[in-house]
């Protein structure tokens, strides 16, 4: 097949950088890349083209006969997430570092379009709060839709830049920086990555990452860990970023024990540990990963201003378990959230854009309810309407925000369910139905 030449200069450096391994990678990002999902733990779904399962990571998996993912109605639903397999080993280090206590407070600083952010969900499950934050505004609008999809009621989606999450000093337990990077690692998967690569961007690639270290850093608890991964394997942005990181900070690097079958490469320049995966020794992408420990410091958690919250009214039996969250209203949208959130929602909500929190119940149109589509997607989601099993086209048909006769349908709220799974809502009004589902989340791909 027709591809485009890895630069030449990306050739030479690799030549010199890894000389006994070069030829072997090079050849590799000329090769057909993987694929591989992670399935969501708690919504469970047949899925048939499940291969082998990805050996550092509990819910991953290669897949065979690729699905059309937009055309795949579990993917809307939230019951998997396609992801590239290397950068699932976030999952394997969280393991390895919170063996018994999980951390009470997380954020996944450069989030979008939220891989990272729903393994850390999935792994806190339930417990504690993950901030997820994004710096622009539409990949932060994805990763929201991303993170309601997964159906964690413990999350908070923010759009704001480091050194302003970087003024809640001692806030967070864990950081995850994915640090913006050129991109080497994809070169195999995203061609068009080679035309846009120069040695100068990736310059300013770890530049921008060390600027990026220095906003966050005083935001992490004495004591805590910031996880540090990029999709690069140039040195510049790996193992001297974090040379410069133990030269600046003081902090410790963690070793994790390494399974020799994973093909995962320890990197290591002075002090500094890192660990790389390289097609060819490891059945995925190009990824870079460290782990620091911060030294122990005087700084506290952030405590942020008393913020006044309008609670409203809602109908009684949306949630499982609803006692246990509080509503508030945000904007037009009643939302649910659990006392750790609301907690940290009331000390953040002063200093950061908040975009999403908690699970969006609804709103009051006219005096009547009006369910949000994040209801239908949570975790605790126990909406009292009738249900409508839709077959694949019909599914495929709502997902396009398109209507279908549902009969024996009692007007009112529906909601709408593929393999008993909740897609979202139609109401039915007479002989005919409203599609409520999201307008920007709609597909439009032609359906066969």
């Amino acid at each position: 097949m027709n591809q485009i030449p890895l630069p030449v200069d990306f050739v030479n450096r690799i030549s010199s950088q890894l000389p006994y391994f070069a030829s072997d990678l090079i050849n590799s990002l000329d090769s057909e890349p993987s694929v591989s999902v992670r399935i969501h733990p708690q919504k469970k779904a047949a899925l048939s083209f499940l291969g082998e399962k990805v050996p550092w990571c509990d819910n991953g998996f290669y897949i065979h006969d690729r699905p059309v993912f937009t055309l795949d109605p579990l993917f809307h639903a939230g019951c998997y997430y396609p992801q590239e397999a290397s950068s699932m080993f976030l999952s394997e280090v969280l393991k390895q570092l919170y063996p018994h206590q999980k951390p009470e407070t997380v954020l996944d600083l450069c989030a979008a379009p939220g891989g990272k952010s729903t393994i850390i969900a999935s792994f806190l499950d339930h417990y504690g709060v993950l901030v997820s934050n994004e710096v622009i505004k539409h990949r932060a609008n994805i990763l929201s839709e991303n993170i309601l999809k997964w159906g964690y009621a413990n999350v908070v989606v923010t759009n704001s830049e480091p050194a302003r999450l970087g003024q809640l000093s001692g806030l967070f337990e864990l950081i995850v920086v994915d640090a913006p990077c050129s991109g080497e690692g994809m070169f195999r998967k995203d061609l068009q990555s080679r035309s846009h690569w120069s040695e100068e961007n990736a310059n300013m690639c770890a530049s921008r990452q060390q600027q990026i270290i220095d906003d966050i850093w005083p935001a992490l608890k004495s004591g805590g860990y910031l996880i540090y991964s990029t999709c690069t394997f140039n040195p510049a942005e790996n193992e001297e970023t974090l040379k410069w990181i133990s030269d600046e900070f003081d902090c410790k690097f963690v070793e994790m024990p390494l399974n020799e079958q994973y093909g995962i490469t320890k990197v290591v320049l002075g002090d500094a540990i890192g660990y790389a995966f390289y097609p060819g020794k490891t059945k995925g992408e190009g990824f870079f990963i460290s782990i620091l420990k911060k030294g122990i410091t005087t700084n506290s958690g952030y405590k942020g201003k008393n913020t006044k919250l309008v609670q409203p009214r809602v109908p009684a039996g949306l949630l499982k378990n609803q006692n246990l969250f509080t509503t508030i209203q945000l904007g037009s949208d009643v939302v649910a959230m659990p006392p750790q959130l609301l907690q940290l929602y009331q000390t953040i909500v002063d200093k950061v854009k908040v975009i999403h929190a908690g699970i969006p119940l609804g709103s009051m149109i006219q005096n009547k309810w009006n369910p949000h589509h994040g209801l239908s997607m949570s975790l605790f989601n126990n909406s009292p309407f009738e249900k409508y099993e839709a077959e694949l086209i019909e599914a495929q048909r709502f997902l396009r925000g398109e209507t279908f006769p549902m009969p024996n349908m009692n007007p009112g709220w529906v909601e709408v369910c593929y393999h008993s799974i909740p897609l979202g809502y139609m109401k039915q009004i007479g002989n005919r139905a409203n599609n409520y589902y999201p307008k920007e989340w709609r597909i439009r791909m032609e359906i066969e």
